[in-house]
């Protein structure tokens, strides 16, 4: 069974973190911000050198271990971690380190970038600014891209003794964004018990509201100080 699958068999664990993924994918990120530049100001910087964003751990999060056995009763465990824009709060990227407890055991890194990049010229990880690692994307979802990185046994291992990671994307234009993220806790949480399921669901539920929170401060601040935010709506409809 792929990792992939089982990633699917995991997925009623699991509701809660792609829920706030699908949350996370509906605010504005610098990303999106910087692609969506008038044409003008696109030609000018498609020479122009790499973006790099940093990303933190969604607020009042942590690295999230989960647990669950397939019908062949073996175990697999998946260590998550949500990032977001330190700068805007924008959506980032999510990280899923998994480990199956088979005979060979298996492990496999893959993480969930937003849409709009290019998808046939992939993804590379650095460690530290040292170690890299060369990753392709699997499939897309509403939420954004799963991209699978190669010889997970190695990535894990080197993981677990780095301090920072860097995914490096392209864009449209084919300008590379570096975005980089901490890994100093991943150890810890990789090598700990896994989180109580109710204690995860608070967790996340703490997440989507103030990401709530985050997303209507963004939106008074798109409606402008001297907007009347009680103002009924524009009507819609096509005219005749």
């Amino acid at each position: 069974m792929s990792l992939l699958s089982r990633h699917a068999r995991l997925r009623g664990t699991l509701k809660s973190v792609l829920a706030v993924s699908v949350a996370l994918g509906f605010l504005a990120t610098a990303v999106h911000a910087q692609q969506q530049q008038p044409a003008a100001a696109a030609q000018a910087n498609e020479t122009s050198e790499p973006q790099d964003i940093k990303l933190i751990l969604a607020p009042g999060q942590s690295w999230t271990k989960i647990c669950g056995t397939d019908p062949n009763n073996v175990e697999t465990c998946v260590t998550s971690g949500i990032f977001i824009v330190e700068k805007d709060g924008g959506r980032g990227i999510t990280l899923y380190a998994y480990e199956v407890k088979s005979n060979p055991p298996q492990k496999q890194v893959r993480f969930m970038v937003p849409l709009g990049f290019q998808l046939q010229r992939g993804v590379r990880l650095t460690l530290d600014e040292k170690n890299v690692f060369p990753g392709r994307y699997e499939v897309c979802v509403p939420p954004g891209c799963y991209v699978g990185m190669e010889n997970g046994d190695k990535l894990i291992a080197a993981m677990l003794k780095a301090k920072n990671g860097t995914l490096t994307v392209q864009d449209m234009r084919s300008a590379a964004i570096n975005v980089s993220f901490p890994l100093d806790e991943f150890e810890k949480a990789f090598n700990g018990k896994p989180v109580d399921p109710e204690e995860l669901t608070r967790q996340r539920e703490k997440l989507e509201q103030e990401l709530v929170k985050r997303s209507d401060e963004m939106r008074k601040q798109l409606l402008g100080e001297g907007a009347d935010e009680n103002a009924p709506a524009a009507d819609a409809s096509p005219a005749p």
